[in-house]
């Protein structure tokens, strides 16, 4: 009996912003597009970014996928999110304890927290990944 193929793609979108800080979202959803993943995970994704889409759901409605989930363990807004071809049957928030401060070029000190998020997906035949 053969399995089907799962592909994942684990992408840092820096929100959905390139080094210079205009929009990427053509790119991201273009490459993703093209590597036809059927999990994605996004890290350092914003809902309040200056660039559309505004929200994951979006997002994953631009890919066309409709299972999703988001952790925004940075004022409810900035964090990771999950987006996959099949139900997401579980999903874990985890705050992760460390982190790193940083001073900004104003000489402001910020902390840069950190999270985790992880589900269980239903897979073809009803197997769990």
């Amino acid at each position: 009996r053969q399995r089907a193929a799962m592909r994942v793609v684990v992408w840092n979108v820096r929100r959905l912003s390139n080094s210079v800080g205009d929009c990427a979202r053509d790119q991201v959803l273009s490459t993703l597009r093209l590597l036809q993943p059927s999990l994605i995970a996004l890290n350092e994704v914003s809902v309040e970014s200056p660039h559309p889409p505004h929200s994951v759901s979006e997002l994953a409605e631009a890919l066309g996928l409709r299972h999703y989930a988001f952790f925004g363990h940075v004022r409810g807004t900035y964090g990771n999110a999950l987006i996959s071809a099949a139900p997401i049957q579980r999903v874990v928030e985890t705050r992760l304890d460390g982190g790193v401060e940083v001073q900004s070029r104003s000489g402001a000190k910020h902390r840069i927290v950190r999270g985790m998020l992880s589900c269980d997906t239903a897979r073809a035949r009803g197997s769990r990944v």
